[in-house]
């Protein structure tokens, strides 16, 4: 057994909604016992201290559940982030719910803790690039990028330099073929770097 616990739990997602087996996000909270679970849960993670999971079913496509971990295993040799993971079988309640991947949420809580940042630093965009975390002039500061980057000629140093001082290019480099290579499944987490 990996762990048992008494959390909160909803469903999660968009496709799984309408299937009989569900994506779900576990929160830990001390209503429910603990603010978090404190344990080396995956293998190859840096994290021990989680305030949320997901899990994984797969069940409104039977591709997605290996597909998804596919690609987290592909990732795990290039520097782009991904959810570490594990299948499990999830019993609710005493219940079978069937086999599931216990996944790290790739959160503000996940980047805080994986980097050591302070999550006021943190600015995540998601989906489509809408703002899930940090200040509405950081959207605008995101809008403000891509119509520059569409405006003006990266081959010019000084404009390609402009950018580079924003982001993390050869990151989101790697992102932009993980994309191409499986689809959209992995989270857009774009940080904006230290004022020089």
């Amino acid at each position: 057994m990996i762990f048992s616990e008494t959390v909160g739990l909803k469903i999660s997602g968009h496709g799984s909604r309408h299937s009989a087996v569900k994506n779900l996000q576990m929160d830990f909270r001390e209503e429910y016992g603990s603010n978090f679970l404190d344990t080396n849960l995956f293998q190859n993670s840096i994290l021990h201290k989680y305030e949320s999971l997901s899990l994984r079913s797969g069940g409104h496509r039977p591709d997605c559940l290996p597909r998804d971990d596919y690609s987290s295993d592909l990732f795990s040799k290039i520097e782009i982030d991904h959810a570490e993971y594990e299948f499990v079988n999830v019993y609710l309640n005493g219940e079978y719910w069937g086999i599931h991947a216990i996944k790290e949420r790739m959160n503000e809580d996940y980047i805080s803790e994986k980097y050591n940042l302070d999550s006021d630093d943190l600015i995540i965009l998601e989906n489509s690039h809408d703002l899930s975390y940090g200040n509405i002039s950081d959207e605008t500061d995101y809008y403000n990028l891509i119509e520059f980057a569409q405006s003006n000629d990266l081959n010019v140093p000084a404009n390609y330099n402009h950018i580079d001082s924003l982001i993390d290019i050869e990151n989101f480099t790697n992102y932009l073929c993980s994309e191409m290579l499986t689809g959209p499944i992995v989270t857009l987490n774009i940080g904006k770097k230290e004022a020089q």
